[in-house]
């Protein structure tokens, strides 16, 4: 663990545990809030969320973690670690758990080292096996937001095996990388938002190309999207309570987890956070709000 600090709310990404991360302190100097550790999805970074972080942090520190395998290029750092040979979902949960355990003691605010978490998509299959095997941790899950998380169908088996195919390694690599921006970009969001926001999609491709790596988000399309079978065994061994959140047009979710706690969000596909952000943090801070630290 690392010993207290002064959390400076800063733009700028830092390395945590050989992850890159973006930590934004709470506005209010009273907050008293469990912090909240989000992980984006499969082609996200810790700047995917800006349009977040600001409403999310009003009364608690907030983290955002990029998994192995997410984010841009990095030069050699002694700090992070670049080998996405292994980008399985239990390499994932490891490093969550490294992570975690190395984040600065002041920013858990006096919550028994509890801490909520987030994720989407991909990140939230992390987030649901992370939380399911920990055991005896000191630093523990509180509760649990997934968002775009349940059993694959024909269509989103499809849409895996092409991306898989565009990012084979045989294959030029900014080529397919940007080959998948745009499939990935198209497949995730309902067809009236890609057409309100038809001028910008070659914008997002830009970014996402810019801001991921052929290597990395190969690594983790092969080896961390075929356990889909183990998400109700997941939610069974929880020990913290968890809310399931999905589109209502999510094409990449046939069927959605059986849990207490679930929303269906109107006017959106598979990217809920990005179509209907308001929906989306209205879910997740009235349900950690309503799950206390006990």
């Amino acid at each position: 663990m690392r010993a207290s600090r002064v959390l400076a709310r800063s733009r700028k990404p830092e390395f945590i545990a050989s992850r890159r991360a973006l930590i934004t302190p709470a506005q209010s100097p009273s907050a008293t809030k469990t912090p909240l550790i989000l992980i984006g999805g499969t082609a996200q970074s810790v700047h995917s969320w800006p349009h977040h972080l600001h409403h999310l942090s009003m009364d608690r520190n907030v983290v955002v973690m990029e998994a192995r395998g997410q984010g841009p290029r990095q030069p050699p750092h002694p700090a992070f670690d670049g080998d996405f040979s292994n980008c399985s979902l239990t390499k994932q949960c490891a490093d969550v758990r490294a992570f975690v355990d190395d984040l600065p003691e002041d920013l858990f605010l006096d919550n028994d080292n509890r801490f909520d978490l987030a994720g989407f998509s991909f990140g939230g299959r992390i987030a649901l096996k992370f939380a399911a095997a920990q055991s005896s941790a000191t630093r523990r899950v509180n509760a649990l937001h997934i968002t775009g998380v349940g059993q694959h169908g024909a269509y989103a088996q499809l849409m895996l095996d092409q991306w898989r195919d565009l990012l084979h390694p045989d294959r030029e690599p900014k080529q397919g990388l940007r080959a998948f921006a745009w499939s990935i970009i198209t497949a995730s969001h309902t067809r009236a938002f890609l057409r309100k926001n038809a001028k910008s999609v070659p914008l997002w491709v830009d970014w996402l190309v810019a801001n991921n790596t052929f290597e990395g988000v190969g690594q983790v399309l092969r080896q961390s999207h075929d356990d889909a079978a183990c998400l109700a065994e997941a939610v069974a061994s929880l020990p913290c309570p968890v809310m399931f959140v999905t589109g209502a047009e999510d094409e990449l979710v046939a069927s959605r987890v059986a849990a207490e706690h679930s929303v269906v969000v109107e006017r959106a596909g598979h990217a809920v956070p990005l179509e209907q952000p308001v929906a989306w943090r209205d879910s997740l801070l009235a349900f950690l709000d309503a799950s206390t630290v006990t």
